[in-house]
């Protein structure tokens, strides 16, 4: 309860701290998770609110897949649209993805890209989350022959993840190096592919983990920010806007439109104010 109203009181300051925030032509990568909603994270939505959320942006915003994305921020130009754009992107396979999030993408043909951990696929009970309790066990992946389904439908990118799900900024070059090679066995092992795109397990990341990185793939992208225009793209440093629970439907266009961009800023100094006072 403190919490919510916490995060409510957070987003109305970000809010208004935007208030000027004019409006411009960049495209916003938005991440999601879960959309099932039986597990207390904010990181897992209600299908109903998942739902509604896709329909509002097929109906007011361009729905464009990642690769296209990155074709017209490399080009350093962003064709003209009358509507905003926007790249959907859904972070750990879970298996809600494919019985739940897929059907309604489909129902509204969004393009989306996924972000597959490759052990959590071959392990189902080590759920790539922090805390783990007694919902954990709902936290369910893709098996690798939904995966090889989904690999056929022209409206998924799929995309690494690392493998062992462990955040990069705490580990050497040689184990990132690694891990990048044992994601990348079982992604050629099960799919017969390699995959071009990279997301950083948990958004940790610093200097040493992306310069290891780097070489393998195209893109990487991060967690926090807004939306990214032509003039500032970096194809390794591409922030995604994470949409949580707590938004419901009232805050999502402000999340999109970058309304929100202090609200996890501010918690997180207050949170780290708080850890502090404890000492």
């Amino acid at each position: 309860m403190v919490m919510s109203v916490l995060r409510g009181a957070l987003k109305s300051f970000s809010y208004l701290l935007t208030a000027f925030k004019k409006p411009c032509d960049n495209i916003v990568f938005l991440m999601y998770h879960r959309v099932t909603g039986d597990v207390n994270l904010e990181l897992d939505l209600p299908f109903e609110l998942f739902e509604k959320q896709m329909a509002v942006l097929s109906e007011g915003y361009e729905v464009i897949s990642f690769d296209v994305a990155i074709e017209h921020l490399q080009a350093r130009r962003i064709p003209p649209s009358s509507r905003p754009r926007v790249v959907i992107t859904f972070d750990d396979a879970y298996e809600d993805f494919y019985d739940k999030a897929l059907p309604v993408l489909e129902k509204y043909s969004l393009p989306a890209a996924l972000y597959v951990p490759t052990s959590f696929i071959d392990n189902p009970g080590e759920a790539p989350v922090s805390v783990l309790d007694e919902s954990s066990a709902l936290l369910k992946p893709m098996s690798w022959d939904m995966l090889r389904e989904v690999q056929r439908n022209h409206l998924i990118t799929l995309a690494a993840h690392s493998h062992g799900h462990q955040e990069y900024s705490s580990l050497s070059p040689e184990a990132i190096k690694a891990d990048v090679a044992i994601s990348a066995g079982r992604i050629a092992d099960e799919l017969g592919v390699s995959f071009d795109h990279f997301a950083y397990p948990r958004g940790r990341w610093n200097e040493v983990a992306e310069a290891t990185v780097r070489p393998f793939y195209k893109t990487i992208t991060l967690v926090g920010g807004a939306g990214v225009s032509p003039s500032d793209f970096d194809p390794y440093r591409i922030p995604r806007v994470p949409v949580i629970r707590s938004d419901g439907f009232f805050w999502f266009s402000a999340r999109i439109r970058g309304r929100l961009v202090y609200e996890q800023k501010i918690l997180n100094l207050v949170k780290g104010i708080l850890n502090a006072s404890r000492r």
